[in-house]
């Protein structure tokens, strides 16, 4: 094995057909391809100043502290590969952390590592922007500096994040392929008795207040995060605050009225965890998509440049698979320059751009099908959430739900009497049915199914008398909760007095049909909610645009 030594040493024995690499950008991709990229030359049994690797940045140094979610995977793969006490280092960090660190902190570590092996981090801004070098400038001030031969060939490796002024450079009309997902606002909650972890009862009854799914998590520096998946008009609302990690914005439940179920979470974590009152502040707002570029090896032939993309700048990824992306691009990239470098030191120039592509779309198929998935999944989470903040039933408003104020004021409504009528016609067939089966003759139990109509109905009308009817009238949920309830509770004798009777099990219908009915009485709502959409888009209206805030808001508490 070499000897590691300090970056710039023996330059004088550049040449034509030394590879040289610039790498800008000294976040996770950057950092994590110096130090593989370094040590896989070193395990090969070469010398380090036959390659020199220049890292540059624009910043001194960059305030991120939200915590990463890592995949172990593609990290043990590259410890496979390397088996270089360095990279162990660098594996025993992330094991200390749980593969859950803060950005800040592994940059830090791998900034440390990437020192060690001799390669220090220099200012420069790269792009198209005022005081900022584009390529052609870059090479020249190389050429300058006694760092690169003016006949050698230059390897840039763009690794400065999702916005990549490097690729903007280099990419020419080579398009982006962009898909949304979500919208999400990220809390931070500041105060006393944050609990590490929320059990999923305390997590849904928390969803249920925002009708969608929300993400909990405690970071290091004393407060907990919450990610927020919120409707598309309710996202922009909150977007107009203009929080950003450096400058978070204090909100209160107040504080965006127009996005009311935003507000009705901000005001049940403001009422904190038993242990006294939180303050609230929105850190971020963002967009859950994934972004890639169709080419990530650019072979600039008029200045004698390669770019390739790496890490974000290459494929950016939501639901925690950026850096599992990102460790496979560095590892399928090292792999590319190696060889290219090893190639160039005898003379043969070798555009290595093929390879790392067919590499890159390997591994842009694979994850984005994972993202794909999870974001189905999260869809899947958010409507089952969504549609539980909104049924009356009484196990979802007993017992899940959180404390609320009470709902006073109901009136008795011709909606609330056509409910109420569907609700009894429901629960007469339900129950009456298995009894009739149970004590005169078995097949009248199987009339019970006219209860599944009746039910479907019932929750087209109640999302319809929800609609219409101006105001929140307690009464409405009444009718279909204590339904409900006696269907689970009448059900029970019901079902035993017609087995007793028989001598044998009987219809089971008492027993289990409030769960059947109720699963129909949501089926109702939501497809009076579908026609309810068509009918709306149809006639040109604004699904998107901000309104009042939806019954669900009022009744999940």
């Amino acid at each position: 094995m070499q000897e590691e030594i300090p970056a710039g040493a023996r330059l004088r024995e550049l040449g034509s057909n030394t590879p040289v690499t610039a790498v800008v950008g000294a976040g996770p991709a950057g950092l994590l391809f110096c130090l593989v990229s370094r040590l896989r030359w070193i395990v090969d049994g070469r010398d380090v100043a036959q390659w020199p690797l220049y890292l540059f940045d624009k910043r001194e140094r960059y305030e991120r502290s939200h915590r990463l979610r890592i995949d172990p995977a593609p990290f043990a793969e590259i410890q496979r590969g390397l088996r270089h006490p360095r990279f162990d280092e660098l594996m025993r960090f992330l094991h200390e952390h749980g593969f859950r660190p803060e950005v800040n902190r592994l940059e830090e570590k791998l900034a440390s590592l990437v020192r060690q092996v001799g390669i220090e981090r220099e200012i420069t801004a790269v792009g198209a922007g005022p005081g900022e070098a584009d390529l052609a400038t870059l090479r020249s001030r190389l050429e300058a500096a006694g760092r690169l031969h003016r006949n050698g060939h230059l390897s840039i490796v763009a690794a400065d994040s999702v916005h990549s002024a490097t690729r903007e450079l280099a990419r020419g009309a080579d398009p982006a392929v962009e898909r949304l997902h979500h919208v999400v606002a990220r809390l931070q909650i500041a105060g006393p008795g944050l609990p590490e972890h929320l059990t999923y009862v305390e997590r849904f009854k928390l969803a249920k207040v925002l009708g969608s799914a929300l993400d909990y998590r405690v970071n290091s520096n004393g407060y907990a995060e919450v990610d927020l998946f919120l409707t598309p008009a309710e996202h922009v609302h909150v977007e107009e605050l203009g929080a950003t990690p450096r400058r978070p914005v204090h909100v209160t439940a107040d504080s965006v009225p127009a996005a009311p179920f935003f507000s009705a979470i901000v005001r049940s974590f403001e009422a904190g965890f038993g242990a006294g009152h939180c303050e609230v502040s929105v850190h971020s707002t963002f967009r859950l998509e994934h972004r890639y570029q169709s080419r990530a090896a650019f072979d600039l032939h008029d200045l004698n440049v390669s770019v390739f993309l790496v890490g974000d700048a290459a494929i950016s990824l939501p639901f925690f698979r950026g850096m599992a992306a990102l460790a496979a691009s560095v590892d399928a990239l090292v792999d590319a320059q190696t060889q290219w470098a090893a190639a160039t030191l005898t003379g043969e120039r070798r555009f290595a751009g093929p390879a790392y592509q067919a590499r890159m779309v390997e591994i842009r198929e694979r994850e984005i099908r994972t993202v794909e998935a999870r974001s189905e999944l999260l869809n899947i989470a958010r409507e089952f959430v969504r549609l539980s903040s909104q049924v009356p039933f009484p196990i979802q408003q007993w017992f899940l739900s959180n404390d609320r104020p009470p709902v006073r004021g109901g009136r008795f409504t011709g909606g609330v009497a056509a409910n109420l009528l569907f609700a009894i016609a429901a629960l007469v067939v339900a129950l009456g049915a298995p009894l009739a089966g149970g004590l005169i003759w078995p097949p009248l139990g199987w009339l019970w199914l006219l209860a599944m109509p009746l039910q479907l109905l019932g929750g087209g009308m109640y999302q319809a008398t929800q609609s219409h009817e101006p105001s929140d009238n307690p009464l409405l949920a009444a009718v279909w909760r204590i339904q409900i309830a006696a269907l689970l509770i009448g059900g029970v004798p019901i079902t035993l007095l017609s087995s007793w009777v028989q001598g044998r099990p009987a219809q089971l219908f008492g027993l289990f049909g409030w769960l059947l009915l109720g699963g129909a009485f949501a089926a109702g709502m939501r497809t009076y909610e579908r026609i309810e959409h068509r009918r709306w888009v149809s006639g040109g209206l604004d699904t998107s645009a901000p309104g009042p805030a939806p019954p669900g808001l009022r009744r999940s508490g």
